[in-house]
C-alpha cells in the first residue's frame, strides 16, 4: 500500500518524460561533440609536435594556420578511413598493447645498452642480440596480424 501513495505522490515526475525526451538527444549530441573537439585539439597539438620534431624544416616554413588545416583534413580522413574500414577496437587494443609491451620489454633494454655508458658491456652478448631479434619478429607479426586481419 505505500509504495503505490509513494507512486501516487510522484506521479508528475514519473510522467514528465516529455521534458526528458526532449533534453536527453540534446544533452548526448553536446558530449559527443565536446568529446571529438576535445580529442581534435589534443591530435593537433600531438601531431604539430611530432611534424616539428620529425620535419623542423618542414615545420618552420610552413605556417601556422596551414599547419592546423593540414592536421584537420588528416585527422578528417582518418577518421573517414576508420569508420569505412570499421574494425574490431578489441583487436586494435590487443595490437597496440601487443607492440607497445614488445617495444618496452624486448626493444628498450637493447637500446639501454647500446646508449648507456654502465650496460654498454652488455650490448653484444649473444642473449641481448637473440632478445633483440626476438622483439623484432614479434613486432613484425603484430603489425602483420593488424594487417592482414
Amino acid at each position: 500500500m505505500g509504495f503505490i501513495r509513494q507512486v501516487g505522490q510522484h506521479r508528475d515526475v514519473l510522467l514528465a518524460g516529455g521534458l526528458l525526451a526532449v533534453l536527453s538527444p540534446i544533452v548526448a549530441l553536446c558530449a559527443i561533440a565536446s568529446s571529438y573537439f576535445g580529442h581534435v585539439m589534443g591530435a593537433e597539438e600531438g601531431t604539430t609536435y611530432l611534424v616539428r620534431a620529425v620535419a623542423p624544416d618542414f615545420a618552420e616554413r610552413t605556417s601556422p594556420k596551414a599547419m592546423r588545416w593540414g592536421i584537420y583534413v588528416f585527422v578528417f580522413v582518418t577518421t573517414v578511413a576508420a569508420a569505412i574500414a570499421n574494425p574490431s577496437i578489441l583487436d586494435l587494443i590487443s595490437v597496440v598493447g601487443g607492440v607497445f609491451i614488445t617495444f618496452l620489454v624486448y626493444i628498450v633494454p637493447m637500446l639501454l645498452f647500446r646508449n648507456a655508458k654502465d650496460f654498454h658491456r652488455f650490448a653484444n652478448k649473444p642473449e641481448t642480440i637473440i632478445v633483440f631479434g626476438l622483439g623484432v619478429i614479434i613486432m613484425g607479426v603484430s603489425f602483420w596480424q593488424m594487417f592482414a586481419g
